[in-house]
């Protein structure tokens, strides 16, 4: 198979999963999405696991960027730091996203192979920001009592949650939302 076609089924297996969820998608609605054969999914896939598992790899994707941004930008931190947020809020909340995000957020909770994935990539993007934030703290642009391993997971987790109470209730995030969680983050990271 091409790797047009595997493509193809991995985007019409995320839409799927959009729609449907996880559970009540079945082969046969993605390969009927993607306009392929069931055996032509089978060459590639041998279950649905493995559909999360490369939508995962694209998520990596993502990832790599946000920590070449934070390992090449010459922004002061909290600038680079706010830019990033806009950036992963946008992506995160854009259509069909958040769903996702939750559908496969739930099947991790029951799957440890899926967990390992999206948690790698969690992992990888949570590193990217401590390494920032510590850079930032040897700088003195950085508050130095923060413990930046955790000061990254909370601000990917603020964002994240931001993301994930706008696809629960089917809005987009504020102005007023955006603001007073970017006045948060400020000023839990801002030098003292």
């Amino acid at each position: 198979m091409s790797p047009d076609n595997k493509n193809k089924i991995v985007s019409a297996a995320t839409q799927c999963f959009i729609r449907k969820g996880f559970h009540a998608t079945s082969m046969r609605d993605i390969a009927k999405a993607a306009g392929v054969s069931l055996g032509n999914i089978y060459n590639h896939f041998d279950r649905k696991t493995d559909l999360v598992l490369a939508i995962s790899d694209g998520e990596t994707a993502g990832v790599v960027e946000a920590t070449e941004f934070f390992q090449t930008t010459d922004m002061p931190p909290l600038p680079a730091i706010m830019a990033f947020v806009d950036e992963y809020l946008k992506e995160v909340t854009a259509p069909g996203v958040g769903v996702l995000i939750i559908e496969i957020a739930a099947e991790a909770a029951r799957n440890d192979e899926v967990a390992k994935a999206f948690q790698g990539n969690h992992k990888k993007l949570c590193q990217a920001l401590s390494d920032f934030l510590h850079n930032g703290q040897q700088k003195g642009e950085i508050n130095r009592e923060i413990n930046a391993d955790q000061a990254a997971e909370l601000v990917i987790d603020i964002t994240e949650g931001l993301a994930t109470r706008c696809c629960l209730s089917g809005k987009k995030p504020s102005r007023a939302a955006i603001q007073e969680m970017k006045l948060l983050i400020e000023s839990y990271l801002g030098a003292k």
